[in-house]
């Protein structure tokens, strides 16, 4: 059972993952460590431990290696994610709240960064991660609001559709 803990890091506390006999997973870790390096905000550093916790959870229940996922995977661990029980294949008899398109969105957001963390650090992996391309830089076709990208050439594939509210 993948769990998530407080540990000591250089004078302050720090959100880690651990396993089933309490030892660190390595590359969260890595990974989190990246993050504290680079002087992000101690709510950044324990909301990414939150969401990989969510993940590499939904990765023990499915039986799955963090290193083998196919994007068929992701799908599923979004449709998990909207479980509000967050059981592999479990269905409730009550209503309960699942988490919301924007929170999904973010979570997959967090995972998509521990896997760009992870490809150029010579982890043998397939992403799962798919981002569709959004423009060739070198292409004379540009899609129409293509200045609405802010620079940005692909776009991630697994997202929900967030609900616009009006301000009324």
């Amino acid at each position: 059972m993948v769990k998530a803990v407080w540990a000591r890091r250089e004078h302050q506390k720090q959100l880690y993952l651990v396993d089933e006999s309490c030892q660190f997973i390595p590359t969260v870790k890595r990974y989190l460590d990246y993050l504290a390096a680079l002087e992000k905000s101690p709510h950044t550093l324990e909301n990414s431990c939150r969401h990989l916790h969510y993940y590499f959870t939904f990765l023990e229940q499915a039986h799955l290696d963090w290193q083998q996922v196919t994007p068929d995977d992701l799908v599923r661990f979004v449709q998990w994610l909207r479980n509000p029980f967050h059981q592999v294949n479990t269905f409730s008899l009550h209503r309960t709240r699942p988490l919301s398109e924007r929170s999904v969105n973010t979570i997959v957001t967090a995972v998509s960064s521990f896997y760009r963390y992870q490809i150029p650090r010579g982890e043998t992996l397939t992403n799962p991660i798919l981002s569709a391309q959004i423009s060739n830089r070198f292409s004379g076709f540009k899609p129409f609001l293509i200045h609405t990208s802010r620079g940005r050439t692909t776009r991630q594939v697994v997202k929900l559709k967030e609900p616009h509210y009006s301000g009324t």
